[in-house]
């Protein structure tokens, strides 16, 4: 019951994502503007399918449980697929950046010709500091990854109990949760 009342919640959200991904079409980054757009146009249809579903089950039509669930699932999957390549472009991003910064400041600390020049140029940054700076985007990869398993486990691509599926959508929710309470935590774009 609490299922069908949460999807009933969302009906509609469907097109705030047609709505969100026709935004998205300006960003100026190519990967961004990909995954994002792509992102959003899956999930109006993961949640289109999931409303067919909705109303399969209070009996307003009659379909094949499913068979609509698994569509709904696969659009599900590469919304979440889309969004994590979104993360890792991001992790990337962010450890270039890194790289760049700590290159500026050794060249301008090493302009006698020392010889440590070189190495502290390739020194990567270390996760504790690429973390700390970017809390919404390491939230938003945790949330991502914990939602992979549902559904995955229903196309059958991986077996996972039903305690475990619980306890990776607990975390995810309590993610997803932390960042609509504080906005902040929000990765953006989004």
């Amino acid at each position: 019951m609490l299922s069908m009342t949460r999807k009933l919640l969302r009906f509609g959200k469907s097109l705030d994502f047609l709505q969100g991904a026709l935004k998205s079409i300006h960003i100026k980054d190519t990967v961004l503007r990909l995954t994002l757009t792509l992102s959003k146009i899956n999930q109006a249809f993961y949640l289109l399918f999931d409303h067919i579903l909705w109303f399969n089950s209070v009996g307003a039509i009659k379909v094949d449980r499913e068979y609509w669930g698994k569509i709904s699932a696969r659009f599900y999957l590469a919304t979440l697929l889309l969004n994590s390549i979104r993360d890792l472009y991001g992790i990337y991003c962010v450890i270039q950046e890194e790289l760049t910064v700590r290159k500026k400041l050794s060249s301008s600390r090493y302009k006698n010709g020392d010889t440590n020049y070189q190495s502290l140029n390739r020194r990567p940054a270390t996760m504790l500091e690429i973390t700390q700076q970017n809390i919404p985007l390491v939230l938003d990869t945790v949330k991502n990854f914990f939602d992979l398993p549902i559904p995955l486990c229903t196309l059958k691509y991986m077996q996972l109990s039903a305690t475990k599926q619980g306890i990776f959508g607990l975390i995810s929710s309590v993610v997803a949760v932390a960042t609509v309470w504080n906005p902040n935590l929000k990765i953006v774009p989004s």
